[in-house]
């Protein structure tokens, strides 16, 4: 992958999600903004503020909403290799490969739940639930 094109995939996964301000954020968007201009190319970081109360409702709503679509898509993937194990042990089937298999795929989870959690700046309401509930 080209230099340009990561620092592109970098700023626009920075761009689609506009977040609160913290420290951090602004610490990576600013070396995003050098990586830029070491490349010859021209950016600019903007900081937003809603209107009123009621459009920043709506966006912490959208926010919200966002997440929780995301966490029902996990848990649905989490009853996969729920299955896949419960096959396995049926099946008597007990071999390293198959303890391989199922700790990447957990790790995969483990993974993507860290990703949702890390865009969850607003508490949406299932960050608590377990797959369980």
């Amino acid at each position: 992958m080209a230099p340009l094109e990561g620092a592109w995939r970098c700023l626009s996964a920075e761009r689609r999600i506009p977040a609160p301000k913290s420290d951090d954020r602004v610490r990576r968007l600013k070396m995003l903004e050098n990586d830029v201009a070491e490349m010859n190319g021209e950016a600019g970081l903007l900081e937003t503020v809603a209107l009123d109360r009621g459009q920043e409702e709506k966006v912490v709503a959208r926010f919200k909403a966002d997440r929780d679509e995301q966490y029902r898509e996990f848990f649905d993937k989490c009853a996969d290799p729920e299955a896949e194990i419960a096959k396995q042990t049926a099946a008597e089937h007990f071999t390293y490969a198959e303890l391989e298999e199922n700790d990447v795929d957990l790790k995969k989870l483990q993974g993507w739940l860290d990703k949702i959690r890390n865009l969850d700046f607003y508490g949406a309401a299932l960050a608590g639930r377990r797959q369980s509930d």
